[in-house]
């Protein structure tokens, strides 16, 4: 059917009323030069989350939470919980005694643990003590809890990668009791893959993860021990899959960087987004012409296509956790430095 263009009405109006946009008007807007960047790097100072979390601790009962959780919502997203494009960060606390119930999503997840010991996350019926500084994975559909049997409360970093599944449409989520946790295919404990070279011998069935579900704080620092300094005097080690040398989870690509004393990292920018904690040490970070000071326990954002360089008087460690493995698997993954 034909529609009739009115007297009063122009082509673009008409084009509206049967869905159709012209592209000729709005083509250096949807196809631009470079990528768009609608978030600038994004601070969450542990001092100040602090009042926020003791009042959660108190006033938030796990009885009436499926997860009592701090979400580190930037603003640029109008209101949406992402820290930046693709990555969600939170932070999870769970006071002594306390039991945070058995679910499981399609988002995937990752645990790095910023204060207390003696909790734990079991993972598809697997065990996973969580000390300072341990990184803990919850992967996709994989059933998990978290339990505090220990005298301390615990807080460790949440990071999804929820704003990506929710921008595909792909949220699916389930409750479930602990006896439901029967889908481990690899019951392994994680000391199987302690050292380098050697594998457990195994006929389970493959998946898109890894198969070590807990990353000890102990083994990260020594493995960045033996790492080879790049060119800025900086060291890095990345979280991988110890059965492929692919990536931990493949939507959370994750390392620790090891910053030199007194010297900052080359500037750098990536297609690829990035939240950081910083694990020890203090300093500042130049992102985007905007400089931010930091220290332990500190949450910030490089967001992507963003210039950045990172700099500790003293030395530091951060970690940080980034959409970069799904942007090459894409083919989308553009890297630069400036000399």
């Amino acid at each position: 059917m034909t529609i009739a263009l009115a007297k009063t009405e122009s082509f673009e109006q008409t084009l509206a009323r049967s869905n159709l946009q012209p592209l000729w008007d709005r083509y250096d807007r949807l196809l631009t030069a470079e990528p768009q960047v609608p978030d600038q790097a994004t601070l969450w100072r542990w001092h100040d989350l602090l009042p926020f979390i003791d009042r959660a601790a108190n006033e938030i009962s796990m009885e009436k939470s499926e997860r009592r959780v701090l979400m580190l919502a930037n603003p640029a997203f109008e209101g949406k919980p992402f820290a930046t494009t693709n990555l969600f960060a939170g932070i999870q606390i769970l006071n002594p005694g306390e039991r945070a119930p058995v679910h499981r999503h399609s988002a995937s997840a990752m645990r790095f643990v910023l204060e207390g010991k003696g909790a734990a996350t079991v993972v598809d019926g697997q065990h996973c003590d969580m000390f300072p500084g341990d990184l803990v994975l919850t992967p996709n559909w994989c059933w998990h809890e978290h339990h505090n049997d220990s005298d301390t409360r615990c807080i460790w970093l949440d990071a999804l990668d929820l704003p990506l599944a929710a921008s595909m449409g792909t949220i699916f989520s389930e409750r479930g009791e602990p006896s439901k946790q029967r889908d481990a295919l690899w019951h392994i404990d994680d000391n199987a893959f302690a050292n380098a070279g050697l594998l457990p011998d195994s006929a389970a069935r493959r998946n898109a993860y890894s198969p070590m579900f807990r990353y000890p704080w102990a083994r990260t620092v020594a493995a960045l021990a033996q790492a080879p300094e790049m060119p800025d005097g900086s060291k890095r080690v990345r979280y991988v899959d110890p059965t492929t040398g692919e990536p931990a989870i493949p939507t959370l690509d994750c390392y620790v960087w090891q910053l030199a004393k007194g010297k900052p990292t080359v500037t750098a920018r990536s297609s690829a987004n990035a939240v950081f904690a910083v694990v020890e040490g203090e300093g500042s970070s130049d992102i985007g012409g905007r400089r931010i000071h930091w220290q332990k326990n500190d949450v910030f954002t490089v967001p992507h296509w963003t210039w950045a360089s990172h700099h500790a008087a003293a030395g530091a460690r951060l970690f940080y956790f980034s959409d970069r493995e799904v942007l090459r698997r894409l083919n989308w993954l553009r890297e630069e430095t400036q000399a």
